[in-house]
């Protein structure tokens, strides 16, 4: 099997810097990640299917991505094994998260909070934002 051309950096050790996330989500039909907050609001946000590993071992983040996992289990785009150690319960996963992509139950994006824009219009100048090229 042949990787796509876009893929190819991220199988040689990752581009170099920072990747800004959410312009890739729309390139891909399939997200495979860890549970951290900001990469699952994302995901939820985009609507990409998602597998969801949620990383255990970390003392010193005391259950905080098992927790950020169960909070977004019932969205139909995430998927999340019982135990992402064992092959075949994660391959099971894996093959269910890339039907329900063939599925489309990917949805776009929305927009964010309408409380929190209207917030900002008061706080900031509307021309203020204009020349700064927002859109709220």
């Amino acid at each position: 099997m042949t990787c796509p051309e876009s893929v190819q950096p991220w199988l040689n050790g990752g581009p170099p810097g920072p990747v800004p996330l959410a312009a890739l989500y729309c390139r891909y039909d399939l997200l495979i990640t860890r549970a951290g907050r900001n990469t699952l609001a994302e995901a939820a946000y985009c609507g990409i299917p998602a597998v969801v590993l949620p990383v255990a071992a970390d003392p010193h983040r005391a259950g905080e991505q098992q927790d950020n996992a169960a909070a977004v289990a019932a969205l139909p785009s995430v998927f999340t094994p019982r135990d992402w150690h064992d092959h075949d319960g994660l391959r099971d996963t894996v093959l269910r998260a890339l039907e329900a992509a063939a599925r489309g139950v990917r949805r776009s994006g929305q927009r964010g909070n309408d409380a929190a824009a209207a917030l900002i219009c008061g706080l900031v100048p509307s021309a203020s934002l204009a020349t700064r090229g927002a859109v709220l």
